[in-house]
């Protein structure tokens, strides 16, 4: 949908679509147009109290009204919610009005508010399904910080939960943390998500400082065999920055990880030579990419050895965090891990017999790079 469509056709459209579909079990609007228009909202919001078989819904970031939230809540086939709360709604005058029940059968709990997080944590804390696998909460106000102890406050209402140990997605999205000495992420924050032993995701996009070290990343890797993506950060880093090692134990431990990131030291000199030369032994062959925060690299074709040993087929670095301001940090090192990535790491594949097939978007990226390119020329 374009911002140049009337709200007025948004509402017959919606109309018309309860006239033609009132066994609708699946519901996906995107109208990213923000600000969003009061005509959009209430019709969309309408529209959704009028459709009693609903097994998902996904309204992006347009708001709903408290009305429809609460109407989803008590839906007793609904699996699966992603949808931006109302401003309007808050704790108390979710306490004031409390469900008996609430969202009894979800698999999938996606979140959004403008800025609360305790919100969000209470809603966790009452849905009652035993099958709720995958929770995401989201800030929409990136320029509203908030307590970091409202982030350990979430994953307390997610840990005690019956299920817990069942979740397997868990994301906090574009969530600036209040700046203070004290709010920075450390090992005894990422501790206690260890008892969420089934987690095959998990991404924590705080804008605060993060300061963990090689132990609690090698417990990490333990903790969570089935990790797929573990994206710590983007963050600016403390007074301790994991090394290189630090990456050893998801490759002994992590089979299925695809997809791994954290700031960290990448001086070689760090790592002590025996484990260097030990690590073609732990090769793990399904990641693909490696973010690596600001981290600066002394010796681009060392550490690209080093990583081809171990990530044999890890395809893509990205360097670059934002820090607790919302600044950009990190640039500075964009080119030497370009370097790394793009030179070093494919030589050093290739010295290793590892040919890289091409994915499907590099295709697309070629073949639009190659149209631009003859477009140019034909200009000339």
């Amino acid at each position: 949908m374009t911002k140049t469509v009337p709200p007025a056709d948004y509402q017959q459209m919606l109309v018309r679509l309860q006239e033609s579909a009132p066994l609708l079990s699946h519901l996906h609007l995107n109208a990213d147009v923000p600000p969003y228009d009061p005509t959009i909202i209430s019709a969309m919001s309408n529209a959704i109290c009028t459709f009693k078989h609903l097994v998902s819904v996904r309204t992006g970031p347009l708001p709903i009204t408290e009305q429809a939230f609460r109407y989803l809540a008590e839906l007793p086939h609904l699996e699966v919610i992603n949808v931006r709360l109302p401003d309007t709604i808050t704790e108390a005058s979710f306490r004031r009005a409390p469900f008996d029940e609430i969202f009894p059968s979800l698999r999938e709990l996606r979140l959004a508010h403008l800025f609360n997080l305790n919100l969000i944590s209470l809603i966790v804390q009452h849905t009652r399904s035993p099958r709720l696998e995958i929770i995401s909460a989201e800030s929409v106000d990136e320029d509203r910080p908030v307590p970091l102890e409202d982030v350990m406050s979430f994953f307390s209402a997610i840990l005690s939960r019956n299920n817990a140990e069942h979740i397997k997605e868990l994301t906090i999205e574009a969530l600036p943390i209040e700046w203070t000495p004290q709010n920075t992420f450390t090992n005894q924050h990422l501790e206690p998500l260890f008892a969420l032993k089934s987690l095959t995701t998990l991404k924590l996009h705080l804008r605060c400082t993060f300061d963990l070290d090689d132990v609690i990343l090698e417990r990490t890797a333990r903790a969570w065999p089935n990790i797929r993506t573990l994206d710590l950060g983007p963050g600016s880093t403390g007074v301790r920055v994991p090394s290189l090692a630090a990456l050893i134990p998801f490759a002994q431990h992590c089979p299925e990880l695809q997809v791994l990131g954290f700031t960290l030291d990448a001086d070689l000199c760090r790592v002590p030579p025996d484990i260097r030369d030990s690590a073609r032994d732990y090769a793990q062959r399904e990641l693909r990419v490696l973010k690596v925060g600001c981290a600066e690299v002394a010796d681009p074709r060392c550490v690209a050895a080093f990583l081809a040993d171990l990530f044999p087929h890890l395809r893509d670095i990205e360097c670059g965090s934002i820090d607790a301001n919302g600044m950009e940090i990190g640039a500075a090192a964009e080119w030497d891990w370009e370097e790394v990535c793009e030179e070093h790491l494919p030589a050093a594949a290739r010295e290793r017999g590892i040919v890289f097939e091409p994915t499907l978007d590099e295709i697309d990226a070629r073949v639009m790079k190659a149209w631009y390119i003859g477009r140019r020329t034909s200009e000339q």
